[in-house]
């Protein structure tokens, strides 16, 4: 294969239009590949000719060869870069599904297949394991001094700038019509104006397409809190999940070192405990014998 694909949809003229987009192999892979396209339409109007189809054999391995070994070097260009995120990122990209939502089976095991049944059985699962706020505040104990409150959260133009570079640039927009790309072309002047089974709905989340300024907003209130929490010791340090630069790795190392600095404590406690009766046991026989 000369391309990977990957369907999306776009809005034109009013309709969802389907189009397929195109990622490129490196051109020496390309030139194998058009190499070993050429020798088997030769192939097939001469499928007699014993030379062409061994070339053709010859061509084949080469260009699997070339892609395997592409595909191995990205991987270790992976691993040697010693970025987490990075290797997660190549993780899910492997692991994720490009296209639609399959066949669904309902409560009674019927086959879904109609765009909006699926829509209409999905939000009905999603709002059954949903609950309904009843507008009474959570009571929670007061863990800081009286006198120590987040009153209010500040939205300097260097902070807002840096958010905005931080987001994914991706196309699709929420409900005020601006998709991320757009927000991020414009960043500068919007910092500084001048003015499991796939047929189971429950193994499907929902996605919420919120404003882009709604999700700036958010970044640097989160930054906000986060900031308030740390200085006054509001998250403990068995935290680890929605932490920067923490994660299920970190927190499985965690436990390693606990148990290994546990299992030497108790190793050095059992020997200490040993060369002491033994030393007890040594001055009681010399306090015998003399």
């Amino acid at each position: 294969m000369i391309f990977k694909y990957r369907f999306t949809h776009v809005r034109h003229s009013g309709k969802f239009v389907r189009y397929v987009k195109r990622h490129k192999y490196p051109r020496y892979i390309r030139k194998a590949v058009s190499r070993k396209k050429c020798l088997w339409q030769a192939h097939r109007k001469n499928p007699n000719d014993i030379e062409l189809r061994c070339r053709y054999k010859v061509a084949h391995a080469e260009c699997r060869k070339l892609v395997r070994e592409l595909i191995l070097t990205k991987e270790k260009e992976v691993i040697d870069a010693g970025n987490l995120g990075k290797f997660y990122r190549f993780v899910n990209n492997k692991m994720a599904c490009n296209s639609r939502i399959g066949t669904l089976c309902d409560h009674g095991h019927k086959l879904v297949v109609n765009d909006k049944q699926k829509a209409d059985l999905l939000n009905n699962f999603f709002a059954s394991v949903g609950s309904d706020d009843d507008g009474n505040d959570i009571a929670l104990d007061r863990e800081v001094p009286d006198n120590v409150c987040l009153e209010s959260v500040s939205f300097p133009p260097q902070v807002i700038s840096r958010v905005i570079l931080e987001i994914k640039p991706k196309t699709s927009s929420g409900p005020d019509g601006f998709p991320p790309i757009l927000v991020k072309k414009v960043a500068f002047s919007l910092t500084f104006p001048r003015s499991e089974i796939a047929s189971d709905p429950g193994n499907y989340r929902p996605i919420a397409l919120t404003s882009v300024i709604c999700k700036l907003m958010e970044r640097v209130i989160s930054a906000e809190i986060l900031q308030y929490c740390k200085r006054y010791g509001l998250i403990s340090e068995q935290q680890h999940r929605f932490l920067s630069k923490r994660s299920t790795v970190t927190n499985l190392l965690c436990d390693m070192i606990y148990l290994l600095i546990k299992h030497k404590y108790i190793q050095n406690h059992t020997r200490r405990t040993r060369i002491a009766g033994a030393t007890r046991l040594n001055n009681s026989t010399n306090s015998h014998q003399s």
